[in-house]
């Protein structure tokens, strides 16, 4: 990108063999390798947190959850149903305590930001920082 000459965008298949190489790769030419996914749907998100967190080429994921798929489907749902919740925001939590298992330090990197003036409902932010 022209207009930002000190970012590079990479775009890759999380569920590739490579996706982790790819990740890696970022920080051979950067001061710092941030893994940004907006909207990511099933089991993206998961995946995305679980691979930034396990490199140490990155130093910060931050993942905004979509749609309810995937693995963890079944488990949400259960959990939204049993406390009464909405199925989002039980999401959300499970990421949350999903990056937190990932950093094994009790997750004290680990943050949920909720932002209102995103145009969509889907609005929560799970961070993780190095």
């Amino acid at each position: 990108m022209q207009a930002r000459p000190n970012l590079d965008f990479v775009q890759c298949d999380l569920f590739s063999r490579d996706a982790a190489a790819a990740l890696a790769a970022c920080r051979a030419d950067a001061a710092a390798c941030v893994a940004v996914g907006m909207h990511l749907c099933g089991a993206l998100s998961p995946r995305l947190l679980t691979l930034a967190a396990r490199s140490p080429a990155v130093d910060a994921v931050v993942v905004c959850p979509c749609c309810l798929k995937g693995s963890l489907k079944e488990r949400v749902r259960a959990e939204a149903r049993r406390d009464g919740r909405e199925h989002y925001a039980v999401l959300v939590d499970t990421l949350a305590s999903l990056a937190r298992d990932e950093c094994g330090d009790g997750g004290g990197r680990v943050s949920v930001e909720w932002d209102g003036e995103m145009l969509s409902p889907r609005n929560a932010l799970v961070s993780l920082c190095a």
